[in-house]
């Protein structure tokens, strides 16, 4: 299983988005880059947006926490391709290479 993390970010928090992003997703790829977690999902791309305050007006939130929005999107992918991705396995495995 590959991760690739990237995102719309504002300027004011780019740094701190790369800062967060960048090592998480090598941690990742390095302890779970071999592993297959079935047919369904080769890759994890998570893409979010994360705007100033005051721009978010209009807009979806975004109140997750890196790791956090990982986990949601693996729980989404996995009820969308059932069996074809074993998702407990991932997120078992995404928790024990984060912690």
């Amino acid at each position: 299983m590959r991760f690739f993390f990237s995102g719309e970010i504002d300027a004011l928090v780019s740094d701190a988005w790369r800062n967060a992003s960048r090592p998480l997703e090598k941690r990742l790829n390095a302890a779970l880059g071999e592993r297959d977690y079935g047919p369904a999902v080769r890759e994890f791309a998570l893409i979010p947006m994360i705007m100033r305050p005051e721009w978010q007006k209009d807009f979806y939130k975004e109140g997750r926490l890196l790791v956090e929005n990982l986990l949601a999107a693996v729980r989404d992918v996995q009820r969308k391709a059932g069996k074809g991705l074993n998702g407990d396995a991932l997120i078992a495995d995404i928790l024990a290479t984060v912690s």
